[in-house]
């Protein structure tokens, strides 16, 4: 019997054997090496926050209508006003006539 082929369930084995022993190899890596190796030094930050000072100033004497500059259309004029209370900037935008100064 010269010619005779394996069965399929033979060929099948063999090839399970052979997937087996090369994942079986491929896992056996040198683990003492890397496990051996000693982490590196660490850098540590801190971090200092510190808040600034603003002075407190009275709200100005704003001209116009207090508005989102959301709503805003193009073409329309407008003006911008900040000031800080209690150390905190406020901020306004108002739309004014595009005839007077803004």
């Amino acid at each position: 019997m010269q010619g005779a082929r394996r069965p399929i369930a033979g060929r099948f084995v063999g090839r399970a054997i052979v997937v087996l022993f090369a994942l079986t190899a491929g896992g056996c890596t040198d683990a003492g090496e890397e496990a051996g190796k000693q982490p590196g030094p660490t850098s540590t930050t801190s971090l200092v926050e510190t808040r600034p000072t603003v002075p407190n100033e009275s709200a100005p004497d704003w001209v116009g209508a207090v508005v989102n500059l959301h709503d805003l259309a193009a073409g329309d004029c407008f003006n911008q006003y900040s000031w800080s209370n209690d150390e905190r900037v406020i901020e306004i935008d108002t739309k004014v006539d595009c005839a007077g100064p803004h």
